[in-house]
């Protein structure tokens, strides 16, 4: 029986969160406890575990690893590690795939980042949901699901039609479920399968009619995993309440949801959406919806500086986002930090703080920002947009911004 990965030593030095060389050691001594007869390699140059023909990225991986809860690190580490080891394969002919193929809802982001490293030529097959989210075709592995990719198609010899065809069958086939009211927030539904694809049953509306008792107005929804839809009306403000509640509880526990840009679906269509300003859910949901961008912004981040360190090459300052609570109303606002000095990628966000070095010289909000300097800033390719900004503001341009006093933490 293989022995369990060694606990990270109380000292720093050797914690896999702060340290990259311990982080090395940790995956090292995972892999030797897997029992795998395969040859470690430790690139160091270009931060790679190669065992056989399989490589483990170790930079994105240690960028993984830090924006973990520490409950979940070494579940998801050890999983990682395992589908390094032991890569997933998909069925070779479409008669073994036919019966197994779903549809696989998911974030955007998530398929960007994927897509830094794959082929271009060889891309996953997927098509758009929303601005915000796609929809994959994906085969049940061990740890998950493997998304289908453009090869394994021309091997099957099936067309793109046929296979989202049968994905979608088959998971119709998985029949209709009562969904389970949440106990401290009536209105709040929960997802009834629990099979790593409820998510994907935003494929289907007239599950949504189902619930029981019926939801007040168009289904509003979230998702904290891929096995968990979460919903209320949108004509139920108690419940947008109680979903905004639940979303932040869970995102405070886990520090992670899948998406929380509040989805609603109408006429079989599905729109990120808020409730208007002054609604009582409307706080609420959209502190999850801006917490969903700066999330994405942070991913993003991590992966771009993972990747430049990869490739040897020096990347913009990747300017960092909160999300501020204005008092009374406690509408939620994301902030950008823009410091002098280096080049800085800048988010798209609702305000941005300006500082000099250790002089905060105030906050000003994005719109004026892009109209006072609009040849300085430049949009930058990719998803979530950032804007290029190559100079610090010089004085005169200083003056022309509607700059507010700011005593709020900078990151």
């Amino acid at each position: 029986m293989a022995e369990p990965a060694p606990s990270p030593a109380s000292d720093p030095a050797s914690d896999p969160a702060s340290d990259r060389d311990a982080f090395a050691r940790h995956v090292m001594a995972i892999v030797r406890a897997s029992g795998s007869a395969k040859p470690v390699e430790h690139d160091v140059l270009h931060e790679k575990l190669r065992f056989g023909e399989a490589v483990f990225d170790l930079a994105r991986g240690f960028e993984m690893y830090r924006s973990l809860p520490p409950h979940q690190r070494e579940d998801i580490l050890g999983k990682l590690v395992r589908v390094g080891l032991f890569p997933p394969k998909l069925p070779a002919t479409w008669a073994e795939a036919k019966d197994q193929v779903l549809p696989v809802v998911q974030p955007k982001l998530h398929t960007v980042l994927a897509d830094l490293r794959r082929d271009p030529a060889n891309g996953l097959v997927r098509s758009p949901l929303t601005e915000h989210l796609v929809v994959e075709v994906g085969v049940p592995v061990p740890d998950g699901i493997r998304a289908v990719d453009k090869a394994a198609v021309d091997l099957w010899g099936v067309s793109l039609d046929e296979l989202g065809a049968q994905a979608a069958r088959n998971l119709a086939a998985r029949g209709a479920r009562p969904w389970s009211q949440h106990k401290q927030h009536p209105g709040v539904f929960r997802s009834p399968w629990r099979d790593g694809v409820d998510v994907s049953r935003l494929l289907f509306p007239e599950v949504f009619a189902r619930i029981d008792p019926p939801l007040r107005g168009d289904p509003v929804a979230i998702a904290t995993t891929p096995g968990t839809l979460l919903v209320a009306g949108a004509d139920d403000p108690q419940g947008l309440v109680g979903l905004g509640r639940v979303g932040q509880e869970l995102f405070e526990q886990d520090g992670f949801l899948l998406f929380f840009r509040p989805l609603r679906g109408r006429d079989g269509r599905w729109e990120h959406w808020l409730p208007p300003a002054g609604h009582p859910a409307h706080a609420a949901l959209a502190r999850l919806h801006a917490t969903n961008r700066r999330v994405d912004y942070e991913s993003q981040a991590r992966a771009l500086r993972a990747l430049a360190i990869e490739q040897g090459k020096d990347t913009p300052v990747m300017s960092p986002v909160s999300v501020h609570l204005k008092a009374p109303t406690q509408e939620p606002a994301l902030l950008v930090t823009w410091r002098q000095g280096r080049p800085a990628a800048l988010p798209e966000a609702d305000a941005v703080v300006l500082v000099r070095g250790a002089q905060t010289l105030g906050v000003v909000p994005w719109d004026d920002l892009r109209r006072v300097l609009p040849g300085e800033l430049q949009r930058m390719p990719g998803y979530p947009t950032r804007w290029l900004a190559h100079t610090f503001p010089e004085a005169w341009q200083l003056g022309a911004l509607p700059l507010a006093p700011w005593d709020g933490p900078v990151p």
